[in-house]
């Protein structure tokens, strides 16, 4: 994530209770997926709250999640 997002996650975190990423990572090609994925777990551990990542990528959905649901 930017410097720009991580201080606005800081800064409204105290009024956050949820984060929701909306297929954040469609647009990035395979090698820079596996290195973001990494840093948005990294982050989510850092402001401790909750993520609500939406993908049509199974992989990761299985990577980034706790829990998974399915729509289908």
């Amino acid at each position: 994530m930017s410097s720009s997002a991580l201080l606005w996650l800081a800064r409204w975190r105290p009024i956050l209770a949820v984060v929701l990423l909306d297929e954040p990572l469609s647009a990035v090609d395979g090698e820079t997926r596996a290195r973001l994925i990494d840093e948005v777990v990294a982050v989510q551990e850092r402001v401790g709250i909750p993520f609500i990542y939406v993908t049509h990528n199974i992989d990761e959905a299985t990577r980034l999640g706790t829990q998974v649901v399915v729509f289908a």
